[in-house]
């Protein structure tokens, strides 16, 4: 069979990932944040993605052992839209490129968040319900969008319906957890802290998202979390408040994505679908979620878009 390899080196992951005998293989590393900070420089992502990416693609070799490859895939860029650019993508681009080129084989390029999709499709157990025009949901630590999409050929064609104007989710979450003195990113932790949690909410959470024609404005919240630190209210009811808070708003952008676009089957992926809290506030008929080893970034959706543009043209 045909086998296939891939590379995604976003803001926070570097990860590779392959497809042997139809069998796919995936490894991925977050990139280290001193604590107290609350993301990296787009010069030490580069950095740390190319002492890491040679590791990363041994340990993916020693798995999977070796590929007669057809094609490489990569993602050089965040969004499929003109002027999306992030200079941490060349790192796996130039990896990519470099080893089509030795091997004699083409090297196909992806946005980041076509790989979020395919890997959603890939791994959420219903992949035929995603033949038509579906909603995507992203929600991770740099984006929250909701797109209507429908796979072309080589990808997908996707069209902004929801989006926030300020902070992403993601962003909340990990800016609320570093100021409770939480390491980044801090969604495992917060999770955890929230999970302690039980009684009713202090009357300074009492906030909701705010929805204006498909833009979502999140950092009044932000507001509210160090007003709540200020006055000493336990780390655990924050947590708390800023998941239920991240949960009225993806709430919110899809009542007003079927508003907009009707009964669509939903799917949603990034590192904030992880959360199980999150999760069950969007549980419903017709909503499909990416499995949590591939909800976050990493290269295994790049290698099955890799897959499909060979095989298909």
């Amino acid at each position: 069979m045909a086998d296939f390899l891939a590379f995604d080196t976003s803001n926070y992951t570097t990860s590779a990932a392959a497809l042997k005998d139809g069998t796919l293989y995936s490894e991925r590393r977050l990139l280290p944040v001193e604590h107290g900070e609350r993301g990296l420089r787009q010069s030490d992502a580069v950095f740390l993605h190319t002492k890491a990416l040679h590791e990363i693609t041994e340990a993916l070799m020693s798995r999977c052992g070796g590929l007669d490859l057809c094609a490489v895939g990569y993602s050089d860029r965040p969004r499929s839209v003109e002027g999306s650019y992030m200079p941490c993508f060349l790192v796996g681009c130039s990896a990519a490129r470099t080893v089509a080129s030795v091997a004699g084989v083409p090297a196909y390029a992806f946005s980041h968040q076509e790989g979020h999709i395919a890997a959603g499709i890939e791994s959420c157990g219903s992949a035929d319900a995603f033949d038509g025009e579906f909603l995507f949901f992203h929600v991770s630590g740099g984006t929250t969008e909701v797109l209507r999409a429908k796979r072309k050929k080589g990808g997908f064609d996707a069209r902004i319906v929801c989006a926030t104007a300020d902070i992403s989710i993601g962003q909340l979450i990990d800016r609320t957890g570093v100021m409770l003195g939480m390491g980044f990113p801090a969604g495992s932790e917060l999770e955890e802290a929230a999970k302690a949690f039980s009684g009713r909410i202090h009357a300074c959470f009492n906030i909701k998202p705010v929805l204006k024609n498909g833009a979502l404005n999140l950092s009044g919240f932000e507001n509210k979390v160090k007003t709540a630190c200020e006055i000493g209210i336990p780390k655990e009811e924050t947590a708390f408040a800023a998941l239920r808070f991240a949960g009225d708003a993806l709430v919110a952008a899809r009542e007003y994505a079927v508003s907009i676009c009707g009964k669509l089957p939903m799917l949603f992926a990034g590192g904030v679908i992880r959360n199980e809290y999150i999760k069950s506030r969007l549980e419903e008929d017709g909503c499909f979620f990416a499995s949590p080893e591939f909800s976050s970034d990493n290269a295994a959706g790049t290698v099955c878009l890799t897959r499909d543009r060979f095989l298909n043209g």
